[in-house]
């Protein structure tokens, strides 16, 4: 009974990982503007017309230590940027989208989530997001928020933002409902039921029912200043609910063979005994 769950713990190992596809860490981008060509076309950006018109904010940077992310602000009206995932999240279907998010400043309001809309065509019409999980500035405190539907909600948990930590979100988004979940901790575990922030949040937008969800959005507001105030990581996709960090280590596979090996001999052994 051990070796069996030896083994298939191994095996449930391997399958997660493989389930979770990558969206983008951003380390193949060139550091600069989105619209100076850094991500070589991956995302688009757009540009608020509401005058006095926006500029691309949009900036991939790096933390000194090899690691590179987006960051994104907002000057007097809205900017952002947008990709296409790898794989839509079909209707009638769950998926979810994990990132990790990071407050450069407390000055917030950066949105990042999910649209039915394949070209958006303008940053300022934040109707285009179904999910939609928000970084803002809120009641004298940084905090995270979401759209409900017709309105942001504080989550009932875990509000308060700390500049300077990056945290991990799951969004597991539900297209035959028109709901989502969100699930946020911080480090490198998997995501438990006491991480789970707020459930059945409706979709911004929820006159298409069981549209698919095709794109990656992440946009700015107006912020004082215009600073880049947050940061973005890791975007990773997977169907169904997954619930696992994506960034902790797995077997690799040549561990995964020296494991199932060891298996094999200690049920010889166990077999040339009892002959």
């Amino acid at each position: 009974m051990k070796k069996i769950l030896m083994i298939s713990m191994v095996i449930g190992a391997v399958a997660v990982s493989q389930a979770q596809t990558l969206v983008d860490n951003f380390q193949s981008d060139s550091l600069g503007l989105v619209s100076g060509g850094a991500t070589s076309g991956a995302w688009t950006v757009e540009m608020g017309t509401t005058a006095p018109p926006n500029i691309d904010t949009a900036t991939i940077q790096n933390d000194g230590s090899g690691n590179n992310f987006l960051s994104i602000g907002g000057v007097t009206a809205g900017s952002g940027v947008y990709r296409a995932l790898p794989t839509a999240i079909p209707g009638f279907s769950t998926g979810t989208i994990f990132f990790q998010v990071f407050a450069n400043n407390v000055n917030l309001n950066v949105s990042i989530g999910l649209s039915d809309v394949a070209a958006p065509t303008d940053a300022n019409n934040f109707a285009s997001f179904e999910p939609q999980f928000r970084l803002n500035y809120n009641a004298g405190a940084p905090r995270f928020d979401v759209r409900n539907g017709g309105a942001f909600v504080d989550l009932t948990t875990h509000t308060a933002i700390t500049a300077g930590q990056w945290y991990n979100v799951w969004i597991v988004a539900n297209t035959t409902s028109d709901t989502w979940n969100c699930y946020i901790n911080t480090g490198t575990a998997d995501a438990t039921a006491g991480d789970l922030k707020m459930s059945g949040i409706a979709f911004r937008d929820a006159t298409d029912h069981n549209t698919a969800l095709t794109t990656l959005l992440v946009y700015s507001g107006a912020i004082a200043g215009g600073s880049l105030a947050a940061s973005v990581d890791n975007f990773y996709e997977s169907s169904g609910t997954v619930l696992v960090d994506p960034l902790n280590p797995v077997p690799e596979p040549s561990s995964v063979v020296l494991v199932l090996s060891g298996v094999g001999v200690l049920m010889s052994l166990r077999r040339s005994r009892k002959a």
